[in-house]
């Protein structure tokens, strides 16, 4: 079972598409960042474990931080918060 989808309530789906579907920011859904005991750094997008520095398609990965994680989708830079 995926740890980040709840028991009870499980509200809106993410997206099924996968990191390779992700056109804008829009289609982006960061559900998780994880440090490795190397202090490599993952986040959880679209139920993908993508790791920094990575690219996918059109997006790559430029930061992740301990709240929020950099990312270039094309040539346009966003940042996308865990939580608030």
């Amino acid at each position: 079972r995926d740890p980040f989808i709840p028991l009870i309530g499980c509200g809106e789906t993410t997206n099924e598409g996968g990191i390779a579907s992700i056109l804008n920011i829009d289609d982006v859904s960061l559900q998780g960042i994880a440090v490795g005991g190397d202090d490599s750094r993952y986040a959880i997008i679209n139920g993908e474990v993508i790791r920094e520095g990575q690219k996918v398609e059109r997006v790559s990965i430029e930061k992740i931080e301990e709240n929020e994680v950099t990312l270039k989708i094309d040539e346009e830079i966003y940042k996308v918060k865990l939580y608030e």
